[in-house]
């Protein structure tokens, strides 16, 4: 604990700890360097086409989302020394936190995070725009996995036959 180590150095408080607390959430960004990548980007380019036509809400794209999200597990953009370095600063590494930094650094799956629409994330105060949430964003996802899975549009920017 940091008590028994301020203990042994003989530290007198106040006292800073520098580290990182579990659990890591390593960022995912897309910014289009494959063709994986590329047909993501796609998908997101005719969602915001779709929101702005038929909902009037303007979407942003982005690269990186800057909040927490599981799309850090899809893989990791990095090498190996990179997750040990965190590994070294981050109390309980690979004793009471888990992270499967092998099968992550196997993994390149492309995202898209359809995010959030709201005010103060990850704060006391968080709130999300009910409407978006409730009446827009479920129509944008349905219609995201619809266009990655194929079933309309080629992810490749073919001819949209379901419609």
């Amino acid at each position: 604990t940091v008590e028994h180590l301020a203990e042994v150095c003989a530290l007198k408080p106040p006292y800073g700890v520098v580290g990182f607390l579990p659990p890591w959430y390593p960022h995912r960004t897309n910014r289009g360097k494959s063709r994986c990548e590329m047909a993501m980007r796609h998908v997101a380019e005719k969602l915001r086409e779709e929101a702005k036509t038929a909902y009037g809400v303007q979407l942003e794209i982005r690269s990186l989302f800057e909040g927490v999200s599981d799309l850090s597990y899809c893989g990791f953009e990095g090498g190996a020394e990179e997750i040990q370095t965190v590994g070294e600063n981050l109390p309980g590494w690979g004793k009471l936190y888990r992270f499967p930094e092998k099968d992550l650094l196997k993994l390149d799956i492309p995202v898209l995070n359809l995010g959030p629409f709201g005010k103060d994330a990850h704060k006391n105060t968080e709130r999300i725009h009910l409407p978006y949430s409730l009446e827009v964003y479920p129509r944008l996802l349905k219609e995201a996995v619809r266009l990655v899975a194929g079933e309309g549009e080629s992810l490749h920017g073919g001819e949209d036959k379901a419609r």
